[in-house]
């Protein structure tokens, strides 16, 4: 009877040291909370040399999209610094300076760049806030 139960006493004690392990890594392992931080100018061109390779973008195109993702960067940038006492209307006004932003991008593409950046763009963006969240386990 107690070799039966002594495997079961080693995965209790396993199951339990593993679920402790797992509550004390602290808030370094938490998801960010709020806007993601505004890219730095090295980042856009990263992010503009990424799209122009996956879009095949002509250096017309680059350059014209380029000039866009900075000026976008720039707006969102002033519009997070405002009075951070509303915080609802500042996120109004980032998600329609967002909106504008990928209209204006959307107008340098052909058509079958707009739908290979519109699948990109799916593929990256986070869920929408306010949507059903993950619970957190109780403890």
């Amino acid at each position: 009877m107690k070799k039966k139960i002594i495997p079961f006493m080693l995965i209790a004690l396993f199951a339990s040291i593993f679920a402790q392990a797992q509550r004390s890594q602290g808030p370094q392992q938490r998801p960010q909370q709020g806007p993601p931080p505004i890219p730095d100018s090295t980042q856009i061109v990263e992010i503009v040399n990424d799209l122009a390779e996956e879009l095949t973008l002509s250096d017309e195109q680059k350059t014209t999209v380029s000039t866009l993702y900075f000026a976008h960067f720039n707006e969102a940038k002033k519009l997070m610094e405002q009075d951070k006492s509303d915080r609802e209307k500042q996120r109004e006004a980032i998600d329609t300076s967002r909106e504008e932003f990928e209209t204006n991008v959307k107008a340098v593409f052909s058509d079958a760049q707009k739908e290979k950046f519109e699948k990109l763009s799916k593929d990256k963006r986070p869920a929408k806030r306010g949507g059903q969240r993950p619970q957190k386990p109780r403890r």
